[in-house]
């Protein structure tokens, strides 16, 4: 069908709504119409007019007033097979929410516009697989690259998070008993230095750990594996 202009349908009729006016409004066109059962006059959007997709300005109960959409009874979209159409309506573009079984056994409820876009494909498995995979490549990586004895070397490090109050790393503030808490972690191993009043004392018992503990490992993780 040739295109129309929304100015060019004003005084016209289109699928029963007369349209009175048009306009553009963050970037989308609206007809004034007066709806063929309320005979209200309502601002509505071009593609809902013209497209026969309404049939009133959604005054004829939200349950009817969108044409019945396209049967997708046991059409499959990725992991999801469609049950039955239901009575719910997505919010957005009033497409008809289907009730869908996944592959994994799990029921989902998607608008067909979502299952016929492709933008879901799975009652939300998939994406947990995904990641469960991708940690697990993650894991393995650092595994196989960065650990040496039990010990994460990149760990040892990398930057003090964004969330660390003390602005040292293995120095946290314990909100329960109002202290500063030490603690270090090498080999697998987590070793809990003590509660202290002031965060200096908390500090320095971190800082005498790491030349306890860590010792030479660093340097002597560097000369081994410089390529790492």
């Amino acid at each position: 069908m040739p295109y129309v202009k929304a100015t060019e349908r004003v005084g016209t009729t289109v699928n029963g709504f007369k349209i009175l006016d048009s306009k553009r409004e963050n970037g989308r066109t609206y007809l004034y119409i007066i709806c063929p059962y309320c005979e209200e006059k309502k601002w509505m959007r071009v593609e809902d007019v013209t497209s026969g997709r309404c049939v009133s300005c959604g005054c004829y109960n939200a349950k009817y007033n969108l044409k019945k959409g396209k049967d997708l009874t046991n059409c499959e979209f990725g992991r999801l097979k469609a049950i039955e159409a239901t009575e719910q309506r997505d919010n957005i573009n009033g497409s008809v929410v289907w009730k869908c079984e996944c592959s994994c056994g799990n029921i989902a409820y998607v608008s067909a516009s979502n299952l016929i876009k492709k933008a879901v494909r799975s009652c939300g498995c998939f994406a947990a697989e995904t990641s469960s995979n991708n940690g697990k490549i993650a894991g393995k990586n650092v595994a196989e690259n960065f650990c040496v004895e039990g010990t994460n070397v990149k760990n040892l490090t990398a930057k003090i998070p964004k969330n660390n109050t003390s602005g040292i790393k293995g120095v946290t503030w314990d909100s329960a008993r109002n202290k500063w808490r030490a603690q270090i972690c090498f080999k697998g191993r987590n070793y809990h230095l003590g509660r202290f009043s002031e965060k200096k004392e908390a500090i320095a018992a971190r800082n005498e750990a790491e030349k306890n503990i860590f010792g030479d490992f660093l340097a002597w993780y560097s000369e081994t594996y410089p390529e790492k």
